[in-house]
């Protein structure tokens, strides 16, 4: 048998085939799906569905806790600043040379450690965040494929 016979044979045998069926229960399944996802509130749907109100609030407050983040690893003034002189108890004094000594180790260690790779870590953090928001709506989506071939 030749190539452009078998491919007409396979061809018209395939055309002959009936359509395949959905199941009876899956219009009512989808049609319950939507009307839940329209009752739900709008926080409650995707991201990309949000009023582009809320998106740019949600781009907004991320990029703020961003920055925020960054302030905290480039802290300029020492914690000692903070609790000035004057005369207080011992217990208090010592309590505080404590905090301080603490404070002044932290600082410390995020200048030594933390500033020379902040902007990498933030920028891996970024990066895993993404990936795994990729990931989520790619098992989404194959859920729903494998839910709709049901």
């Amino acid at each position: 048998m030749k190539h452009d016979d078998l491919e007409s044979l396979v061809h018209r045998r395939l055309t002959e085939l009936q359509p395949p069926r959905a199941p009876r229960t899956l219009a009512p399944r989808v049609m319950a799906q939507i009307r839940s996802r329209q009752q739900s509130p709008w926080y409650g749907q995707p991201w990309i569905a949000w009023p582009w109100v809320g998106q740019v609030v949600s781009v907004a407050l991320l990029l703020g806790l961003f920055g925020f983040a960054w302030h905290l690893l480039n802290l300029g003034a020492g914690v000692s600043d903070v609790f000035g002189t004057g005369r207080v108890e011992t217990s208090i004094v010592a309590v505080t040379d404590a905090v301080v000594t603490l404070a002044e180790g932290a600082r410390v260690l995020q200048r030594v450690i933390l500033k020379p790779i902040a902007g990498h870590l933030m920028f891996v953090m970024a990066f895993l965040g993404m990936a795994s928001a990729l990931l989520c709506a790619a098992l989404a989506r194959l859920l729903q494929e494998r839910e709709a071939g049901r």
